[in-house]
């Protein structure tokens, strides 16, 4: 007979997964929130020599929209990384890494918050991708993230920035969260889980029926996107798994006893 532990060892291996999957993202917005946290850091803060010189003048702003439930506190951060290539060697007094462990060196990095503007469920900030001069490190804009702050999630990459990349102007990024502690063996501090949705199905964590079949196809596999200097927009909508399933259920139960 097949004991209890066994049949969720699985899952959580899938959960190890989707922690690394965050975690294991180019230096976006996610090391110091996370794994790097500490003195083995590559993270520069103001004030710091090796921090990067504003650009006086940024013109390269992306507007940043999104749509929250009152059930999730999300917060937005933005950054930008030194060039791995750049710089002279530790110790040199021009290098652009840092040693963040025995004989493994990181590029420099900057995270930002993002400033949001509540109106209602809708908040609005923006990103400067020129916020700083390339400088001799050749700092460059990587990405946004965000999380849920409460109910606490892992950080995420939403958005990852390549120069070279062609996207659209404006970009539609579904981001869906559950809440379920049977899961949380990766960050026990964090058993929000947040992402595309049949990725969350695959561990188990799938939408009733009566909510499945309202959700259409392009909000599930949309929760994170590569975007290149086109782009001006990101419109995202985080999704509480668990309250719109409550709500439809209660819904439909009424429905089934004919009360309005």
């Amino acid at each position: 007979m097949q004991h209890p532990k066994d049949r969720l060892r699985p899952r959580r291996e899938m959960m190890l997964f989707l922690f690394c999957r965050y975690i294991a993202t180019p230096a976006v917005v996610l090391c110091a929130l996370t794994a790097c946290s500490g003195s083995y850091t590559a993270e520069v803060t103001p004030g710091e020599r090796n921090y990067p010189t504003l650009n006086p003048h940024p013109t390269d702003v992306i507007q940043i929209r999104a749509l929250i439930p009152p059930t999730l506190k999300v917060e937005f951060q933005y950054g930008y990384m030194a060039s791995p290539t750049a710089g002279g060697v530790i110790g040199s007094g021009t290098e652009c890494q840092h040693e963040v462990g025995l004989a493994v060196a990181a590029p420099f990095y900057v995270n930002l918050p993002i400033k949001m503007v509540a109106d209602g469920n809708a908040y609005t900030g923006t990103v400067e991708a020129d916020k700083f001069e390339p400088g001799h490190c050749l700092w460059r804009f990587t990405g946004v993230g965000g999380q849920s702050v409460n109910p606490k999630s892992l950080q995420g990459a939403l958005i990852r920035f390549r120069a070279d990349a062609s996207s659209p102007r404006k970009v539609d990024l579904d981001v869906w969260c559950v809440r379920d502690d049977s899961l949380d063996v990766s960050k026990p501090s964090a058993p929000e889980f947040c992402g595309d949705l049949s990725f969350l199905s695959s561990l188990g964590a799938a939408p009733a029926d009566v909510l499945a079949s309202s959700i259409p196809s392009s909000q599930r596999n949309n929760s994170e996107a590569t975007i290149g200097p086109n782009t001006q927009i990101i419109n995202v909508t985080f999704h509480d798994l668990d309250a719109e399933q409550s709500l439809l259920i209660r819904r439909k139960i009424e429905e089934d006893h004919g009360h309005p």
